[in-house]
């Protein structure tokens, strides 16, 4: 090698890293924060999961645990002010229901005609 094409050439500066190295730290630091992120938001969905498993089965039990309410009031097995309007709400709610779906079967809600 000549003496010009050495002047060329910038001296490595001693003591700091070269460009691919800096290039490489940058590369791992950001795969090692996308791996944590990507755990994080896995566990974070696993718990939402799991919390709307456990809503869905309260709710499942919640209206089990009315209709049985309402088998026993039926039945004169149990007597509650509180529970026999919740059941005569209950059975307003049905038939409004079923008036929605069978239009000419029941009476018109608002007295109209």
């Amino acid at each position: 090698m000549s003496d010009e094409e050495a002047r060329d050439e910038p001296a490595p500066l001693a003591g700091l890293p070269t460009i691919g190295a800096v290039v490489r730290e940058l590369l791992e630091a950001v795969s090692t924060r996308s791996r944590r992120g990507v755990g994080r938001a896995r566990s974070q969905g696993r718990v939402v999961m799991e919390r709307r498993q456990f809503e869905r089965d309260r709710n499942a039990m919640l209206a089990k645990l009315g209709r049985e309410s309402i088998a026993l009031l039926n039945g004169g097995e149990v007597d509650h002010p509180g529970l026999r309007r919740g059941a005569a709400r209950i059975a307003e709610l049905d038939a409004q229901i079923a008036a929605l779906e069978d239009p000419g079967a029941g009476a018109d809600p608002e007295g109209d005609g």
